[in-house]
């Protein structure tokens, strides 16, 4: 029932987007059609104009499913929700531009591009505030309501319920209050993640109601004995979701930010963390989306490649673990033939018969990694960081410090990549992702990157 509900929000979202960029185009060209004196340049017909705005928009429609504007949030505020609108029309843009360019079609009117980049981000933002308008009193009286329990200790697990109860657009009910020892009920052992009598609280909501997710309201010091718990509502298809202060969050879909900085904003600390943590995101989305556009020809040139060299997709898809123990898709340009097994530990040997001829190339220039920058630009990503890890084998690393790797978003780059560890397993290294992460700055970041390209360019650590 709720993926019904998802896809048809996904598709009316889709239509409704579409109409509202031709219809920013429309009011862009007839403004430019009034302001056709010198030094602007005559503008010609709406018809030789429709082929490029069409293709605008549907890279438009693609880059917002790639920055998750689609995704059936709940949030009080829309400032995230518009930051990444306008970053995504800015972004589609460009890249409309710059294929005008590599394609030599030059009948465009860069006053026009700025008007209709003016009037799309209007537009879309006056149509974004609708839709979640609708969303938000739909979800008030009762629509796509996900009935949770809340588990904590001291007194935020009741500023949690009150919240909830305050703000019923956020599509949450409360099932249950419960308040536990996270020593005692969390974390017991690898095979019991979390206490019997825990367990039975938990079964006996369940019987009385349809349960769909867990709020977990524990300070950041008890993240390895939660690890338990989030794996368990995993197995269990219930969401966890992990409230403390505006940084440490662990879900998979995260609770609005400002349910947290009103209820759960611990000291001044997670202040500074949180304008860290926004200048490296700046950067990230920067500098992945600047590779991104001047790499786009090579991306074709690579799958064409590909494609002539061997059967099969040109990307490469597979589950990682990311931060806070978050399961997400990683991209990379495919170097195996398709009867590869897609979870495996790879051999650092050039000879692996696996490989194919532009695979091999591939990986000995990193080029195979381009795609990931597409994972830094939705956010599963950083551009420095551990790097992420299959599920199968952080499964095998049982040890607690090692969870500690998912504290950050996971990265393209790290610090054991560039001192020359990187054909070392994880074990081996994990000292400096903890490291990184004690230490980690926007300095340190720089640097890391700019070690990065060396490292690179002499190809080590490529098998």
């Amino acid at each position: 029932m709720r993926r019904n509900k998802t896809n048809r929000f996904v598709l009316f979202a889709m239509l409704g987007d579409a109409v509202v960029l031709y219809a920013a185009f429309l009011t862009a060209y007839f403004i430019r059609m009034h302001n056709q004196s010198p030094p602007l340049m005559p503008l010609h017909t709406l018809q030789g104009y429709n082929p490029a705005a069409l293709i605008t928009i549907g890279l438009c429609l693609l880059i917002f499913v790639f920055y998750g504007l689609y995704d059936l949030r709940r949030q009080l505020s829309m400032i995230d929700e518009y930051a990444r609108l306008i970053k995504a029309v800015t972004f589609a843009l460009v890249l409309a531009l710059t294929m005008t360019f590599f394609f030599k079609y030059y009948e465009r009117s860069r006053f026009l591009v700025m008007i209709f980049w003016a009037t799309a981000v209007v537009f879309e933002l006056g149509f974004r505030w609708l839709l979640w308008k609708i969303v938000k009193v739909r979800r008030s009286r009762g629509w796509d309501t996900l009935n949770m329990l809340i588990l904590g200790v001291d007194n935020k697990r009741l500023a949690a319920e009150k919240i909830l109860q305050l703000h019923p657009e956020l599509g949450y009910r409360c099932a249950g209050n419960l308040a536990l020892d996270p020593k005692r009920d969390l974390g017991a052992s690898k095979e019991e993640p979390i206490s019997a009598e825990l367990a039975k609280k938990i079964a006996a909501v369940m019987v009385k109601i349809r349960l769909d997710g867990i709020i977990l309201t524990f300070p950041i010091k008890y993240y390895e004995q939660m690890i338990g718990i989030v794996t368990w509502c995993e197995e269990k298809g219930l969401e966890a979701h992990y409230i403390t202060s505006v940084v440490d969050i662990m879900t998979s879909k995260a609770i609005q930010e400002e349910l947290q900085e009103n209820v759960f904003l611990e000291n001044t600390q997670d202040s500074q963390q949180f304008w860290k943590g926004l200048l490296k995101r700046l950067m990230d989305e920067i500098v992945s989306l600047g590779v991104v556009l001047v790499t786009s020809p090579l991306w074709l040139l690579i799958a064409i490649a590909i494609k002539l060299d061997s059967a099969g997709p040109v990307f490469f898809k597979q589950e990682r673990v990311g931060r806070f123990g978050r399961h997400f898709v990683i991209y990379k340009f495919r170097t195996m033939h398709t009867s590869a097994p897609k979870y495996s530990v790879t051999p650092r040997q050039k000879s692996d018969p696996r490989i194919t001829r532009v695979g091999a190339f591939l990986r000995q220039t990193s080029l195979d990694e381009l795609p990931q920058f597409i994972n830094v630009i939705k956010g599963d990503m950083s551009l420095v960081g551990p790097r992420p890890e299959q599920p199968f084998l952080v499964k095998k690393y049982n040890r607690a410090i090692y969870h500690r790797r998912h504290l950050v978003l996971p990265g393209l780059t790290g610090l054991w990549q560039v001192s020359g560890r990187s054909d070392k397993p994880m074990e081996e290294n994990v000292k400096y992702d903890l490291y990184y992460i004690k230490h980690h700055s926007l300095l340190f970041d720089l640097v890391i990157l700019a070690r990065t390209v060396p490292t690179v360019l002499s190809k080590r650590g490529a098998y």
